[in-house]
């Protein structure tokens, strides 16, 4: 039972009886409200004086109080992720473009730098693309110096995609600006309050990846 902020006690309690006081909220337009809650046994005048919260969970029972209507706050957090991202990919973009890379093209790199070598059947299948878009990109990398092809050992029919000097170094710098970068923005956070937000994160991608299924099936 909910009631406006600073109602009468007496009132309260000639509706409710001996009842036991939750500490005030704050209400969707920013009123405080407060509530007993009867803990009465209706046995004899007798009150159950068993712990509220031992009884149903206590923030089931503050929901339920004030009734939490989430959805500006999922807004906010919505828009502060776009901002996030648009951040984090203009700033990626200043970085590659001055190394004569795009973001699709160091993804090759940071995939191959991982496994050392791989043909375009292999690599088209990591990045989730056409095996003609992954020429398109071995393409452009061979021209500027960061990969080569090179023979495969069993099928003539196909190209081993290896670094080269070149597109080592800039993985090897890839790899350290990463880490830099998260030390940067994470470092401060406790072991818990990380995995708490690898945890979220880890949501958002499955529920994004389920979202562009259901669109891209339709």
């Amino acid at each position: 039972m909910r009631y406006p902020g600073q109602v009468n006690d007496e009132v309260r309690r000639q509706e409710l009886g001996s009842s036991r006081n939750v500490p005030a909220g704050q209400g969707g337009e920013g009123v405080t409200h407060q509530c007993d809650i009867s803990l009465g046994s209706g046995i004899g005048g007798e009150h159950d004086r068993t712990p509220i919260d031992n009884r149903i969970g206590i923030k089931h029972i503050v929901n339920m109080i004030h009734n939490v209507d989430n959805t500006s706050l999922c807004r906010d957090v919505l828009s502060q992720l776009f901002l996030v991202t648009t951040l984090m990919s203009a700033d990626m973009q200043r970085g590659l473009a001055e190394r004569g890379l795009t973001q699709t093209r160091a993804q090759v790199l940071w995939v191959l730098g991982g496994a050392e070598r791989m043909t375009q059947a292999e690599l088209a299948a990591e990045l989730k693309v056409t095996p003609r878009n992954v020429t398109t990109l071995i393409d452009a990398l061979e021209e500027t110096g960061f990969v080569r092809r090179t023979a495969h050992p069993t099928d003539r029919r196909a190209a081993v995609i290896v670094l080269t000097a070149k597109g080592q170094k800039s993985f090897a710098r890839l790899q350290s600006e990463t880490t830099e970068f998260a030390k940067l923005l994470f470092g401060n956070l406790s072991e818990r309050d990380l995995k708490t937000l690898q945890g979220i994160l880890h949501d958002v991608a499955t529920k994004l990846t389920e979202l562009a299924k259901e669109t891209g099936g339709r």
